[in-house]
Order: structure tokens, then C-alpha cells, then sequence
């Protein structure tokens, strides 16, 4: 199982913004500890770097998610509150994201 960084999926400028990480790991517990783990938060600073935000720095615990084999985050529940039919292919768990708060350094 491994992390992949989602350059498409993230939204950074030269002062900051969101790196997405991917774990393929399917197993909900694994796949949080390894977005919370000290190597994805590396591979996130270093996403960072890449795009040019000097002395990147995490501002936030990482938000982590379902998606589905499409890559869509996978909402359980519809907006009138009524839960989606957990059977549809779409709710199916391919991996889970977690997105990462990246600010260049302020000194």
C-alpha cells in the first residue's frame, strides 16, 4: 500500500493552498494512520516545494475521505437526510484522500 500525492486534484499558488494525498489502502483504520502518518505529511511539504511555496509549512490536520474507483468523494447521506443505498456502485470504497493545508513560511 503506498501514498500517491494528487497534483490534479490540488489547489496550490506560490503562498499556499491544498495538497491531496491518496492511500490505496482500503482497510478504513490503516488508510487514516497512514494520511496521518509523518510520511505523508513529508510527501505533502515536499508537493508543496515542488510547486514553488518557499519553506512550505502544514497548517491543519488532514481532512480524510472515501472515494469511490471514479475518484469521487463518496457521501453516504443525500441532502434531504435519507441514506444512500449502500449496494450502488458508486459507494463503493477504492481508497481514501486527505487533503492537506500548506502555507509558505512566515517570517
Amino acid at each position: 500500500m503506498g501514498l500517491t500525492v494528487l497534483y490534479n486534484e490540488s489547489e496550490l499558488t506560490t503562498q499556499g493552498g491544498k495538497v491531496v494525498i491518496a492511500s490505496d489502502n482500503r482497510d478504513f483504520a490503516r488508510a487514516i494512520e497512514e494520511l496521518q502518518s509523518a510520511d505523508a505529511r513529508k510527501a505533502a511539504i515536499a508537493a508543496a516545494s515542488k510547486r514553488g511555496i518557499p519553506d512550505p509549512r502544514i497548517g491543519n490536520f488532514p481532512r480524510a475521505y472515501p472515494v469511490n474507483s471514479k475518484g469521487d468523494i463518496i457521501e453516504p447521506v443525500l441532502d434531504d437526510g435519507t441514506m444512500k443505498d449502500p449496494t450502488l456502485p458508486e459507494m463503493k470504497i477504492a481508497g481514501y484522500r486527505g487533503d492537506f493545508q500548506v502555507t509558505a513560511r512566515l517570517v
